[in-house]
């Protein structure tokens, strides 16, 4: 063992962005689990518009949520102590120990982050005590030797904490030898030294034609490469950027300017409907968050999700879903600038479905007053819905559970989580869920609800959520997709207005934990887990 070592925790460091970090990361925790191994994901610092929140109202990367699931523990503030959230293209919100404390140029940031070491460090000790080992996530690539002072995240973080390192590179993009050895050779000594090991992933064909190439990698590194992980599609889970974002649609809805390719599928050329799928339409905003939200609707065989960039993809499509946004005035202001606005009255007006998920929700409003993501008070909304948006100072952080109140005979729950300023005022009436109170903490800033439902369920503490009336709906809810039966109810109530039906049968959660498996399985089949338990002193 290298000198300095711990033997609680391992850092998974990338060649760079999309290499496989959380893949590798979600797997070796499933599988240590599986090995009966007390464990915990971790990320110093990461930068994502995917968040969660934990029970206890804090909010962290969406990613790390899902790793603590991998390993059947709850997340916590702990496991992503600094989360930056991009609010324009030089500045963001930070996030410290899940509170919002302040939003940063990238300058100022830098100079933060002397302060913010010892938080972070100080995350990674407590989960040291707590659990038997710590798997740590690195981000984009620890070579960045631009912005190694004060390193919170990658091998600056592993070698004041002691912890060895693996390094992955992406050979589904080319040049994953020149990658791996211009990492490690690139950085300080001290920082190459933590480098135990390299991995390479997304590889297709016979492992054996890499063998010449590891050979002489090793001979120039002295470091050895302990798995050679096969491409597989489809294997992302709560991603965190803009690749992964494309991974969830169709192929046909990728193309550069916003069209689809071979005309308008599942329509005719007047995009007349013809398909029986449901054509799901998700606004591209530039500030969009949660798009992890549309997972469980990417899995669905019975939907045709497409990304939309440009108001001519519209055609054909049954329902628009416009998502949440870090910054809803200038999300709505850019949509107005690309002729959206037009666009979306006329395609409701032609029967498709519109849906907004919480800054979407807050965009189909009369009035938007944000002094907070931006200085618009008094900013028109859509319109669509009879309403105010009042954003406030503090944010509303909430894990929120219920029922759908558009059901049409059994009680459907749902579950889900709330992350946002903006408060909607509204009058009661049509909404989309009944949600139980908050507890007396988060009573007082979730505001949206408008008082107790008036419903058949006659329960003092659910609120009315969201909106449901006609063509339009909407919701502050991330997460409801993830319920099985709320999000059948849900996309059948806008498909039957297109004249299709929608019941899917299949188990969200148990897709999740196949993922899971399947992701322990192929690592421990690829991968040296003995390497690795050597690393980690188990």
């Amino acid at each position: 063992m290298v000198l300095g070592m711990s033997n609680k925790g391992l850092l998974v460091t990338g060649t760079g962005s999309n290499a496989g970090k959380s893949f590798v990361v979600t797997a070796i925790i499933r599988a240590l689990a599986n090995d009966g191994v007390s464990v915990a994901p971790f990320k110093g610092q990461n930068m994502a518009l995917n968040s969660y929140v934990t029970l206890d109202g804090k909010e962290i990367g969406r990613a790390q949520a899902s790793q603590a699931a991998a390993a059947r523990i709850e997340a916590t503030a702990e496991m992503n102590p600094v989360l930056l959230k991009p609010t324009s293209a030089m500045a963001s919100s930070v996030i410290v120990m899940g509170r919002e404390s302040e939003t940063l140029s990238a300058s100022a940031f830098q100079s933060r982050k002397m302060e913010l070491t010892g938080i972070v460090d100080g995350a990674f000790k407590a989960l040291t005590r707590s659990y038997d080992v710590v798997i740590c996530e690195g981000a984009g690539s620890p070579a960045e030797i631009n912005l190694a002072s004060n390193d919170l995240v990658n091998l600056g973080f592993a070698d004041r904490v002691g912890i060895s390192s693996i390094l992955v590179g992406d050979i589904d993009r080319g040049g994953v030898f020149a990658s791996l050895f211009g990492t490690k050779t690139i950085l300080a000594p001290e920082l190459s030294s933590r480098i135990r090991a390299f991995v390479i992933n997304k590889f297709r064909g016979d492992p054996s034609l890499l063998e010449p190439g590891l050979t002489e990698l090793l001979r120039l590194t002295s470091t050895p490469t302990i798995g050679v992980i096969p491409y597989l599609p489809d294997m992302g889970v709560d991603a965190e950027d803009s690749l992964g974002l494309l991974e969830l649609f169709s192929p046909r809805s990728r193309s550069i300017n916003g069209n689809f390719q071979g005309g308008v599928p599942c329509g005719d050329e007047n995009g007349k409907r013809v398909d029986s799928r449901l054509v799901v339409g998700i606004l591209n905003l530039a500030y969009l968050s949660n798009f992890n939200d549309f997972e469980p609707l990417a899995k669905s065989p019975l939907v045709d999700l497409r990304l939309v960039s440009d108001p001519r993809a519209l055609r054909g499509i049954d329902l628009l879903i416009i998502p949440g946004s870090k910054s809803t005035v200038s999300d709505l202001m850019a949509l107005r600038a690309a002729g959206f606005e037009a666009a979306i009255e006329g395609f409701v007006a032609n029967g498709g479905g519109l849906f907004g998920i919480c800054g979407g929700y807050q965009m189909l409003m009369s009035l938007i007053n944000d002094g907070v993501e931006s200085e618009y008070m008094g900013y028109k909304g859509l319109d669509l819905i009879s309403g105010t948006v009042n954003f406030q100072g503090e944010k509303t952080l909430a894990r929120r559970n219920g029922k759908l109140a558009i059901a049409k005979s059994t009680e459907v729950y749902v579950e889900g989580y709330q992350i946002h300023h903006g408060i909607v005022d509204r009058s009661p009436g049509n909404p989309l869920f009944y949600l139980k109170a908050p507890d007396s903490t988060q009573k007082a800033q979730i505001s949206d609800a408008g008082g107790p439902s008036q419903s058949s369920l006659d329960e003092s503490d659910y609120l009315e959520e969201g909106y449901c009336q006609g063509a339009i709906g909407g919701t502050t809810l991330h997460g409801l997709f993830e319920n099985d039966q709320a999000r059948n109810g849900i996309l059948d109530y806008f498909a039957q207005r297109v004249n299709k039906h929608y019941r899917d049968d299949f188990s969200y959660g148990l897709i999740r934990e196949a993922y899971f498996e399947s992701a322990a399985s192929l690592i421990q089949e690829n991968l040296s887990m003995s390497a690795i338990y050597s690393m980690i002193g188990i």
